[in-house]
């Protein structure tokens, strides 16, 4: 179990719901159904990722939606600011503070909730990328989102704050005989790179824009009536051979995972180290970086640089991405 709760949750309703979403997020959100879970971003006006998180429709012109920790603060705003001029009629509720999130996750994860939930959670009732609501206990209300962040069979459950002891007790009573452990943001953070599932400020930055971190599946480009934020931009960097793009690689002769942040070079910097970790499924280092284009082919030796080391370099090769159950069978069954 995690506490996730930092995470921005907010409620966003209304005839005009819709609109507003299709216009700050990149995907089309009027593809959506009910009871299904959409995964997409925000981009600023320059087209970098500023924010990712999930979509839920709850009912008609009712939305439920999850944001980064960082930007929890900022959202209503971002909202509105984009739609100042639209006369739209919808209403955005931060429910950030009032609703905890448990992220139950791993092989067992589901014999635990069964324990305490009052529906079939069965992988035919509950699939991966479904949405459900139902009571814990018969009686602390629920919502949750089956999503797969860390590469495993996961369960995410946002339940009331004032409940989240109640919650987080109850689930490590149901998991004992499965010797049920707390995990904290460093063990998440492996998990998921071994994924090549990606956060915000770790594998992008100021520069990079939704096609360089591999996100370039959640545009949709017909969507030009909403005047998505950040779409224009994509457009004109679509073909641009010049920018950063993100890799994942292995090092060479198993050596040692790089720091965070070492440069990539040759004669020059050519890039940089997003995140390594030497990875406990696969016995060996692994990471993602970003470099430039035409360093990013499969194959491609990557000369790594840390200042400590004096002249001395490592090396890493590019590897297809992800690392690891790359069918995401996993997070699946």
């Amino acid at each position: 179990m995690l506490d996730g709760s930092t995470l921005g949750k907010f409620r966003l309703h209304g005839p005009d719901a819709l609109k507003a979403l299709q216009r700050v997020f990149i995907s089309d959100m009027s593809k959506l159904k009910q009871g299904r879970i959409k995964y997409s971003a925000m981009c600023n006006d320059d087209g970098c990722v500023i924010d990712d998180g999930v979509v839920v429709k709850q009912g008609e012109n009712d939305y439920y939606f999850t944001t980064s920790s960082g930007r929890a603060g900022q959202t209503v705003e971002w909202i509105r600011y984009h739609t100042r001029y639209d006369g739209w009629d919808f209403a955005i509720v931060n429910l950030t503070d009032a609703m905890g999130v448990i992220n139950l996750s791993g092989p067992n994860s589901r014999k635990v909730l069964e324990k305490v939930v009052d529906i079939d959670i069965s992988n035919e009732a509950f699939g991966y990328s479904e949405y459900k609501t139902f009571k814990i206990q018969d009686t602390i209300p629920a919502r949750a989102m089956r999503l797969g962040f860390v590469g495993e069979l996961s369960y995410e459950l946002h339940v009331p704050s004032s409940y989240m002891k109640a919650v987080w007790l109850m689930l490590k009573e149901a998991g004992k005989e499965f010797n049920i452990l707390n995990f904290g943001v460093e063990a998440q953070n492996v998990l998921r790179m071994e994924k090549c599932h990606i956060i915000l400020g770790m594998e992008s930055e100021q520069r990079t824009n939704l096609l360089d971190v591999g996100l370039g599946f959640l545009w949709d480009r017909k969507k030009t009536e909403a005047k998505t934020v950040g779409a224009v931009a994509l457009r004109q960097a679509e073909n641009d051979q010049t920018r950063l793009k993100l890799v994942g690689f292995k090092m060479e002769n198993n050596g040692r995972a790089p720091r965070d942040g070492a440069l990539i070079v040759d004669d020059k910097v050519r890039g940089y180290i997003a995140t390594a970790r030497d990875s406990f499924s696969l016995k060996e280092a692994v990471g993602m970086a970003l470099v430039e284009a035409p360093l990013s082919k499969i194959g491609t030796r990557l000369t790594i640089f840390e200042d400590e080391c004096g002249d001395e370099r490592i090396y890493g090769k590019v590897v297809a991405m992800p690392f690891y159950d790359p069918e995401g069978k996993r997070m699946k069954i």
